[in-house]
């Protein structure tokens, strides 16, 4: 288990989603519309509507076409959701349009696809809308940012990016973060591979548990003046990074395992008369502290030699010297 996996835990959305179902049986079908065959799910018996959910003949699909409703055995089922993962990893879906009757849209929907650059909400959708030809998928009654691709433009109504929105978007290599943004969501860009730096604006207050994950390129970061917690293993596995300003006065929270897998010898420039708090926490303090505009002191970079903390199918686990243990301590025998 050397390859260190974040997964979107499947399970914790079934639980905040699905629970008003999971005391029904469900049924499964596909319907040939537009370009494609969708499958589509039905929860309870007798229920009038569907929901799209994920298939294998997903793959080679450029583009989605989405009816308001789907015919099986003689009955017509009103389509009102997109499934969570539903169009994950369709690598050659480059543009989807979401209907006006769509108002569920699970986590993770269009992860995983790079060649996406085209996200467009019909106008009259109540619950879901892509103001200002931003590229993305926005809930209205919260203006948070629930899915993104490479060509997305955060609009500064935006207040929250969401669960996962950005999740494996490889082909995205910068991106904006306008000052209306108070907090970065679970997994928001994890796996982006593309960035190379990254800038957190005044106004965000908290960024969640592996908000920026295996984002290998990252080498500079900068945090804004009211950051106030950043989640265990926001920052994992981003292990080019070499230098991060912060202007945050007051430490903000992290934990243990935010910053698993980046050098304690990346310069942490902080501002005028904070070095020392910075030093005394025990995870800023691993870090080269010096004051904004202060000199450096860096001679080389090394790779402390930690146990490592990750999340495999949705398990929390701990590798050490060779070996994976659980959360409580028990090894895993391989």
């Amino acid at each position: 288990m050397k390859t260190r996996i974040l997964s979107l835990v499947v399970a914790l959305f079934a639980t905040i989603t699905l629970q008003a179902y999971q005391a029904y049986d469900f049924f499964d079908f596909f319907y040939f519309y537009g370009y494609s065959s969708l499958r589509y799910r039905v929860f309870a018996t007798g229920a009038d509507v569907a929901t799209i959910i994920n298939s294998s003949h997903y793959a080679s699909l450029s583009r989605v076409s989405i009816p308001y409703g789907a015919d099986y055995e003689g009955y017509s089922y009103r389509v009102i959701g997109i499934g969570t993962d539903a169009f994950s990893n369709c690598v050659e879906l480059s543009e989807i349009t979401i209907p006006w009757f769509i108002s569920e849209i699970g986590i993770g929907a269009f992860s995983k696809c790079p060649n996406l650059t085209s996200i467009v909400v019909e106008e009259g959708n109540e619950v879901f809308d892509s103001r200002n030809n931003c590229n993305a998928i926005i809930k209205t009654s919260t203006n948070t940012l629930a899915q993104g691709c490479k060509t997305t433009i955060i609009p500064n109504s935006v207040t929250s990016i969401g669960l996962c929105a950005f999740d494996s978007c490889t082909g995205l290599t910068s991106i904006t973060i306008p000052n209306s943004v108070t907090s970065i969501g679970f997994c928001a860009f994890a796996n982006c591979t593309g960035l190379t730096s990254i800038t957190i604006p005044n106004s965000v207050t908290s960024i969640g548990v592996g908000a920026f994950y295996g984002c290998k390129n990252i080498e500079t970061i900068v945090f804004g003046n009211n950051v106030d917690t950043i989640g265990d293993m926001a920052f994992t596995g981003c292990s080019k990074i070499y230098k991060m300003t912060i202007y945050a006065t007051t430490v903000p929270t992290i934990e243990e395992y935010t910053f698993e897998g980046v050098s304690e010898r990346v310069t942490l420039y902080v501002p005028k008369g904070c070095v020392e708090k910075y030093k005394a926490n025990p995870y800023w303090g691993v870090f080269n502290v010096v004051e904004i505009g202060g000199d450096t002191g860096v001679n080389d970079i090394k790779i402390k030699n930690t146990p490592k903390k990750f999340i495999y199918d949705g398990q929390v686990l701990i590798q050490h010297n060779d070996k994976t243990y659980t959360a409580s301590g028990m090894e895993i025998k391989h």
